[in-house]
């Protein structure tokens, strides 16, 4: 997982409590805490349901090994990284340009 992204500071900023991360993202109160102070590092679905519950991309909580597994090239990999290191940008910027890059990946040529 990222280390650098803050879940915590990312709840509070939407005002939302630990079990109401829970309850939106369908797992349980002690898999948010594990994850917010780094005691859990959580399945890939886990992540995904925080990540929505956050309303935040994905990539920002997976390693580089594993946005390689699942953005399958090192190619769309650099790229993902690119946006993410972008610190002015926020969380909505960002999910902008993935899907963007989502779309440009998988958009047949024209």
């Amino acid at each position: 997982m990222n280390k650098t992204y803050d879940l915590r500071r990312r709840r509070k900023e939407l005002g939302m409590t630990i079990e109401q991360v829970a309850e939106r993202a369908g797992i349980a109160p002690a898999s948010v805490r594990g994850m917010e102070t780094g005691l859990f590092r959580g399945k890939l679905m886990t992540r995904q349901k925080i990540a929505e519950a956050l309303e935040i991309p994905l990539p920002l909580l997976l390693s580089v090994n594993e946005r390689l597994a699942v953005y399958g090239s090192r190619e769309m990999v650099k790229k993902i990284e690119a946006i993410l290191g972008q610190k002015e940008r926020t969380g909505d910027e960002m999910w902008a340009e993935l899907r963007r890059l989502g779309r440009e990946k998988t958009d047949p040529p024209a």
